[in-house]
């Protein structure tokens, strides 16, 4: 399943750009521009890898079987001490890995002497890294890849991705205003104009907490105002009941 939001915050930020698009386009030739975008188009352009493969007739493989992967050494593994981690080895560098891990026998073995046979025996190969990747802690695992130059990536969770430091020092993960003591931060649109601060983050408003500015800029009395809320023609909030009161008095 896609992660929930993803087709919501690329048409941001797709319209986003679109909006610039014709704000540059009316600076260079002065006429005004009509933009648009949609959710299926953002989707489509989101997932354009998988798009344009399949309009070049590409076949895609089935949902992954780690046990029986594709390409063995790409692949996730656990740690001895349960921590999930992916690695991503070209062909060039599977003797560097066999080195690596202390298994150079790997490298002259058969079964895995190039892509096509460690393909036809990923299986094998796999339960062969399981048990090696299984013998050490994850830091063991990180130390060992630095040093050899073996690309991977550490699974993390969402909770571990929030308190990354990095997220904090660039600005990625900000302060939140006026949401309350139980959330104090969020995160920040990816976009940054440098020289120029972004406007702090504050929290969404409360459903109908901005009609009676809405409508005063559309150019209604405080009256006409509370004439649509005793009518039901716009929700009744706390807020309007206090700006009409005080209004009358």
């Amino acid at each position: 399943m896609p992660v929930a939001g993803s087709g919501d915050h690329a048409t941001a930020i797709g319209l986003y750009a679109a909006i610039v698009t014709g704000l540059y386009r009316r600076e260079r030739t002065g006429k005004g521009s009509y933009v648009t975008t949609s959710l299926i188009a953002e989707g489509a352009w989101s997932c354009g890898m998988a798009v344009q493969a399949a309009l070049a007739g590409a076949k895609f493989y089935p949902l992954h079987d780690r046990k029986k992967p594709p390409n063995a050494t790409f692949n996730v593994y656990q740690s001895a001490d349960d921590q999930w981690f992916l690695i991503v080895v070209q062909p060039k560098d599977w003797p560097a890995l066999t080195t690596a891990i202390g298994r150079p026998e790997l490298a002259a073995d058969p079964r895995f002497a190039d892509a096509a046979k460690q393909a036809a025996n990923s299986a094998e190969l796999t339960a062969v890294l399981d048990e090696v990747f299984r013998s050490q802690p994850l830091d063991h695992w990180r130390e060992t890849f630095d040093h050899n130059h073996i690309t991977y990536g550490v699974v993390h969770h969402p909770q571990d991705v929030v308190n990354d430091p990095q997220l904090l020092a660039n600005d990625i993960i900000v302060p939140l205003e006026g949401a309350g003591d139980r959330l104090k931060l969020t995160v920040s649109s990816p976009i940054k104009v440098h020289g120029v601060p972004k406007v702090t983050a504050q929290r969404a408003p409360e459903l109908g907490e901005h009609n009676e500015e809405v409508l005063q800029q559309l150019g209604f009395s405080l009256a006409e105002i509370e004439s649509f809320q005793s009518n039901g023609v716009v929700p009744h909030g706390a807020h309007l009941e206090t700006a009409a009161t005080g209004a009358k008095g």
